[in-house]
């Protein structure tokens, strides 16, 4: 299921299936249904045994009550225009503003605490070695390669990955 949709798309899917009324197995089976490859030289995707599972959680509700209350959700946030906006849909759009400029005040401070610390880093290293080059390497399938280079001539430290 996860090659063909993102977890939105399914979560889009299933809200506006429970909104028609749709019976959560019937859901299953058309959201496995989409995902199906139409033949199998798709490169195996839609190729291999789906599970789907959706869980009802009532809270007390009978199984009508539950669509109701789902429907009457859906109708009022029929969910994100712009994936990148609302996630799910549900979150009122100003706390969700006011939780997107927290974060980014968050990122703006550990970036800056970072900034310190590497220049710290940077000094001690330059303290202790002129210039130095280490290689790591790992066999296997993945075949990781690792370098580093300090350069205090031109105060700075290189590390790539390969």
């Amino acid at each position: 299921i996860w090659d063909c949709m993102s977890s939105q798309e399914v979560v889009t899917f299933v809200r506006n299936g429970v909104f028609e009324n749709v019976p959560l197995e019937i859901i299953c089976e058309r959201t496995m249904d989409h995902c199906l490859a139409s033949d199998i030289g798709m490169s195996g995707v839609g190729c291999d045994n789906m599970t789907m599972v959706i869980v009802a959680i009532l809270n007390g509700r009978t199984s009508d009550e539950w669509y109701e209350h789902i429907a009457k959700r859906v109708a009022e946030r029929p969910g994100p225009a712009d994936d990148n906006l609302r996630p799910n849909g549900d979150e009122d759009p100003e706390a969700y503003k006011e939780k997107l400029e927290l974060e980014a005040a968050k990122l703006s401070e550990s970036e800056k605490t970072n900034e310190v610390n590497s220049r710290e880093i940077n000094s001690k290293i330059e303290g202790q070695i002129n210039e130095t080059h280490a290689v790591n390497e790992t066999g296997g399938r993945s075949e990781v390669k690792e370098q580093s280079k300090v350069d205090t001539d031109k105060e700075e430290v290189r590390a790539a990955v390969a």
